[in-house]
């Protein structure tokens, strides 16, 4: 699709726009919110409108979540705010020196600036499926129809990683009545992001609902064939599966700004507000390598909050020609088996964890301390609680004993006052 209505501006500056998820058209509605009123050019390489990704493990695998529904920009909405949207459009190459980039179709396209909104691709282990139809990954929406279609004809899925992705696949794949097992190499689920506290959480819950989770076990081989999949595991274990998901990650698409000149390592590198050394180039989303909110240090950071509010930064950059700060902390969130889990800040090595009620109860909730200030909280089952979590963290609450009272809840403590209220 390319929505011609979208005309060039004349005599203004032009913001040409790689990647069209949630970063790239934050961007684009990002700088017609903050008033500018050159030419943008939004480049997808799927066929689809704009979409959100976070549906796809959730809702659209169940079949329950229409496209409208998580639709991020329609050709109206384009057209609307005067965004040439153009889909099926593959950036072959770029030219940082002309300003310049190329289509697939062997089109040329000039701009003024140039965002990276790439993204990522799921990291694969090089399983052969000769079927075509048993191994699978999860990014995009036809991975998420493709994957339900399998599912609803065929009784159990073997998941590789037990991250996030692989964890919200296995909650829909128990709905869909699959038997699951889960294969994670560390020895605890999502270790890279959640608290032990966390982790633990979602081993309990997983194995309620009759999840087979195997922690500290790697995969050896897997063998695939028309009839289903075999896969020998690092403790001589050998299961059987119908369908493979491989939940193992992402590897960041930076290879057109690696060919176009620029330095990268796992992602490019750029400020919070997304600007990176080039003048006039900027990397937003889950490609940006960055010093990331809440302590987190430099690193990429794969959640809808942050493509969302880097997005933004760099559009208001972009437009006053400046560097903006990034000053709202990580928050990220999951779903899963109808329990809603949130998490906002950082739990570094080494700090207090406050629990305010067990981990095993309906809802609950624990706070990480660090040099005596509220640095991170875990919120489950109770969106009240977490918006004020993350209101609390903003602040840098400092009164340990306020936060240890457990007769008050979060949202009692927004009472408190501190030097930064």
């Amino acid at each position: 699709m390319h929505t011609d209505e979208s005309q060039p501006v004349e005599g203004g500056r032009t913001v040409a726009i790689i990647g069209a998820g949630q970063s790239g058209v934050g961007v684009a509605k990002g700088l017609r919110s903050e008033g500018f009123t050159g030419t943008i050019l939004l480049f997808g390489d799927e066929t689809h409108t704009p979409y959100e990704r976070p549906p796809l493990s959730k809702g659209v695998l169940l079949g329950e979540e229409r496209h409208l529904s998580s639709t991020l920009l329609s050709e109206a909405d384009a057209i609307a705010k005067n965004i040439s949207l153009r889909t099926s459009a593959r950036v072959a190459s770029v030219d940082l020196k002309a300003k310049s980039l190329a289509l697939s179709n062997g089109e040329m396209v000039a701009f003024d600036e140039l965002v990276f909104a790439t993204g990522g691709t799921p990291r694969r282990i090089g399983i052969e499926d000769p079927s075509g139809n048993r191994v699978f990954v999860l990014r995009t929406r036809d991975d998420a129809l493709r994957l339900r279609a399998a599912m609803l004809s065929t009784p159990s899925i073997l998941i590789i990683g037990g991250g996030w992705i692989g964890l919200e696949v296995a909650s829909t794949a128990r709905k869909l009545g699959c038997a699951v097992t889960v294969v994670e190499a560390a020895p605890r689920l999502a270790m890279r992001s959640a608290p032990e506290a966390l982790s633990e959480y979602l081993l309990a819950l997983h194995e309620k609902n009759e999840v087979t989770v195997l922690l500290n076990t790697s995969i050896n081989s897997v063998v695939v064939t028309t009839s289903g999949a075999t896969a020998t595991l690092s403790t001589g274990e050998v299961i059987s599966a119908d369908l493979v998901l491989e939940g193992i990650g992402m590897v960041p698409n930076d290879r057109l700004a690696h060919d176009a000149g620029i330095p990268c390592d796992g992602g490019i590198p750029a400020l919070p507000c997304a600007k990176t050394s080039i003048e006039g180039v900027w990397a937003v989303g889950d490609v940006s390598v960055f010093e990331r909110p809440s302590n987190m240090g430099v690193g990429r950071l794969e959640s809808w909050a942050n493509a969302n509010e880097q997005s933004l930064l760099c559009a208001r950059s972009i437009v006053r020609n400046s560097v903006e700060p990034y000053d709202v902390s990580a928050w990220f969130w999951s779903d899963q088996y109808g329990v809603n889990m949130q998490m906002c800040g950082n739990f570094p090595s080494g700090a207090e964890v406050i629990l305010r009620s067990n981990p095993g109860a309906e809802t609950w909730s624990a706070l990480a301390v660090s040099e005596g200030v509220l640095v991170g909280a875990i919120v489950v089952d109770d969106p009240k609680s977490a918006k004020a979590a993350r209101r609390l963290l903003d602040r840098q609450v400092a009164d340990l004993d306020a936060l240890r009272d457990l007769d008050q809840t979060l949202s009692d403590l927004l009472g408190i006052k501190t030097a930064s209220a």
